[in-house]
């Protein structure tokens, strides 16, 4: 039953009530008789019926043309968007810089793309041995900028003013740096969702390097902007989830003169 056989009904249940109590009333003090009164209840009854029609008739039309328009705006870029997950940009993606914004909360800045704050964007992969880092508040573990990383660090970065420069949490110069990560906990221990070779899986960090040597990406979550000092501006992404595959045979691990983390994949 759609919304508005649910409204008639509603609406004729009150006029048969009305009309039952009417006629057990042994004493009416009303200036119009029974038959004249159902006439007027009668024509209100049509009235409101019309203009229910019209209401419900004009809303299909509203939502229609609001479909339409949000079809047309979404061609604009291409990132994809849930309801539960929020804004996500992978690999290949292009970001539109009139649906960013970065709106101030406090001493930090937050990005708002599309009215959403919930924005991931997808790392690079790299082919190596995974390394984590103990940390006070949380473990971190090396990633690989992404091209979709540096495009949006290049919108935020015009959206704080002309003279800002934003960076992430390493040396700018080089391809990759380490993230915290958003873990859960599962049976007394810190994990994350990891995808290890085809198989979804409950990891816990101190197992992470385990699954070493490995091809790894994974997807960052945006937590906020900080200003360093003058036009210098820091962003804090965290790690949600990861991909594991297989290495190929000729991968390469450790450092190499200090400056490269194991073999980058473009």
């Amino acid at each position: 039953m759609c919304r508005l056989e649910k409204f008639l009904f509603f609406v004729n249940f009150i006029f048969y009530y009305i009309v039952s109590e009417l006629v057990v009333v042994d004493h009416l003090d009303f200036d119009l008789g029974i038959n004249e009164f159902l006439e007027v209840w009668f024509f209100v009854l049509h009235y409101v019926e019309y203009l229910i029609f019209w209401f419900y008739f004009c809303s299909i039309e509203d939502d229609d043309s609001s479909s339409s328009s949000e079809d047309e705006s979404s061609s604009d870029d291409s990132s994809s968007e849930s309801e539960d997950e929020g804004i996500k940009f992978c690999n290949g993606a292009k970001a539109n810089p009139a649906k960013l914004n970065v709106v101030k909360a406090n001493d930090r800045y937050e990005i708002v793309y599309d009215g959403d704050k919930r924005v991931y964007v997808q790392t690079g992969k790299f082919c190596g041995d995974i390394q984590t880092y103990t940390g006070k508040f949380s473990p971190s573990i090396l990633i690989k900028k992404s091209a979709i990383m540096n495009d949006l660090r290049e919108i935020i970065e015009k959206k704080l003013g002309k003279k800002a420069k934003l960076n992430f949490y390493g040396k700018p110069e080089s391809d990759c740096f380490s993230v915290f990560t958003k873990s859960f906990k599962c049976n007394g221990k810190s994990v994350i969702n990891v995808v290890n070779r085809g198989r979804e899986e409950q990891i816990a960090l101190d197992s992470l390097e385990e699954l070493s040597p490995c091809i790894m990406d994974g997807f960052l979550i945006s937590d906020y902007i900080t200003k360093a000092k003058k036009n210098h501006y820091m962003w804090k992404l965290s790690l949600v989830s990861m991909r594991t595959e297989e290495a190929p045979t000729d991968y390469v691990t450790g450092y190499s003169a200090h400056k490269k983390f194991g073999k980058f994949y473009k």
